[in-house]
């Protein structure tokens, strides 16, 4: 529909059934792959719960892959998790702890 609200609606049904993939890929991932991820999250304006599990596990996982990680992967993961936390919400648990790590 032209109000967008089958977009929202789209993007937050593909957040639930991607949710649990994406938790359980970050073991392998790489920081690129973890970036990427969140990049289209943010790019997406994919409806995540800022505190909620694929959140948290990506954050956290992009801190474990910091000595690997290029200033790319970097960038563009505190681009996405500064966007996927509204640009106005201070950062909080492990998104705190990566952007502050940084």
């Amino acid at each position: 529909d032209s109000s967008g609200r089958g977009d929202v609606a789209a993007a937050a049904a593909a957040a639930e059934l991607l949710g649990p993939a994406i938790v359980s890929s970050l073991p392998s991932a790489s920081a690129q792959n973890v970036a990427n991820i969140l990049w289209a999250l943010a790019k997406l304006n994919v409806p995540l719960q800022v505190e909620g599990e694929v959140m948290t596990s990506l954050s956290r996982r992009m801190v474990d892959l910091l000595p690997e990680a290029e200033i790319q992967h970097l960038a563009s993961a505190a681009w996405a998790i500064a966007r996927l936390h509204g640009g106005s919400r201070q950062a909080r648990g492990p998104h705190k702890e990566y952007l502050c790590t940084l």
